[in-house]
């Protein structure tokens, strides 16, 4: 009766017997260490995915719209008109439903390759993609290398300028592949909250009528706003003679007085250096345009401040540097720069 016994005994210190329980042991360890890894990351939150992700500089996105069939041919068919459709939007397993797409641009409309503006509000007023209250899909037809408007506005955003952050994106419709598009920030109240650290103020954009380059029209606020600057924020209470009086200043101080009187209305070392960029890009559709002004905003952080310069579409940088109709105004010429350098060192 107790030899088994004993053999038994015998055969728990042999090594063997040892190595797989520490073998068992090892196993059941593991099979708890995994459960245990997968309790945890089923526990958290899969990590957010933010305004930064998509506008990358570094990832080319996809991004999914969807709308009802007759809609998008309507859409294209159409494509000189500013109807709203609605639609849904999928990005990295977000997606956005009823929103509302109309075209964009005004050489830039197609009734192929629409240039596609995106309200994430226009039918849930507090409807929000990552924070952004729109977005654009810029078609890029002017620029056949994709990659003016892009490396304009990094250049600009290098410069210390307000400029939107973009990126790259293959834009479906309907599972339709329709091509590469830009996809562009929206100048809105989230965007001069990140570009100036304050949203509240006033946002101003130029729209072009004529051929003008700030010249003075008279004392009749309205020859210019909302005429020729679409006031976009607070409209209310925007102060329209700000604007006549910036442009009778700007057209009538002296010479050795200008630079100081200028400054009570716009930023000038922020106008300086986006004058500067637009030449270095030879951009010939924006401040110093053909043709007027086109492409770009003021911002006022409050009534008492000077304005500052936000850039947009900027698909004809890299241009003509001699193109016969580029302008140079009082703001930009050479004895203005000089001027304005002296004033800042009787400042010092």
């Amino acid at each position: 009766m107790y030899m088994p016994h004993t053999m038994h005994h015998s055969a728990m210190h042999h090594p063997h017997w040892h190595a797989h329980q520490h073998l068992a042991l090892l196993k059941v360890l593991l099979v708890l260490l995994m459960m245990l890894i997968a309790w945890e990351a089923a526990g958290q939150a899969p990590v957010a995915l933010t305004q930064d992700d998509l506008f990358s500089d570094t990832q080319l996105q996809e991004i999914r719209l969807t709308m009802n069939p007759a809609d998008w041919q309507a859409f294209k068919d159409n494509y000189t008109k500013d109807d709203y459709y609605k639609a849904s939007l999928s990005w990295r397993g977000i997606t956005v439903d009823e929103i509302g797409v109309r075209q964009r641009g005004t050489a830039s409309r197609s009734g192929v390759k629409p240039y596609i503006g995106i309200d994430f509000k226009r039918y849930r007023s507090a409807q929000r993609f990552l924070g952004l209250t729109g977005l654009r899909l810029k078609n890029m037809i002017q620029d056949g290398s994709l990659m003016h408007e892009r490396l304009s506005m990094m250049l600009f955003r290098r410069m210390n300028i307000a400029a939107p952050r973009e990126g790259y994106g293959r834009v479906y419709m309907n599972d339709d592949y329709i091509g590469l598009y830009i996809i562009i920030e929206e100048i809105d109240a989230n965007f001069l909250q990140n570009s100036f650290g304050d949203g509240g103020g006033f946002l101003l954009e130029y729209v072009r009528l004529d051929d003008w380059h700030l010249e003075y029209l008279g004392a009749d606020p309205e020859l210019y706003v909302p005429a020729r600057f679409d006031v976009k924020t607070r409209k209310s209470e925007f102060n329209a003679a700000t604007i006549v009086e910036m442009i009778d200043v700007i057209n009538h101080a002296p010479d050795e007085a200008f630079a100081a009187s200028v400054s009570r209305y716009l930023d000038m070392p922020n106008m300086l250096r986006y004058v500067a960029v637009e030449n270095y890009l030879a951009e010939w559709d924006g401040f110093l345009g053909h043709g007027g002004m086109n492409n770009y905003y003021f911002y006022q952080t409050d009534a008492h401040s000077p304005f500052r310069m936000v850039a947009w579409d900027k698909e004809q940088g890299f241009g003509i540097p001699d193109h016969p109709d580029r302008k140079s105004t009082r703001l930009n010429s050479s004895h203005i720069t000089i001027s304005y350098a002296v004033f800042c060192l009787k400042k010092k």
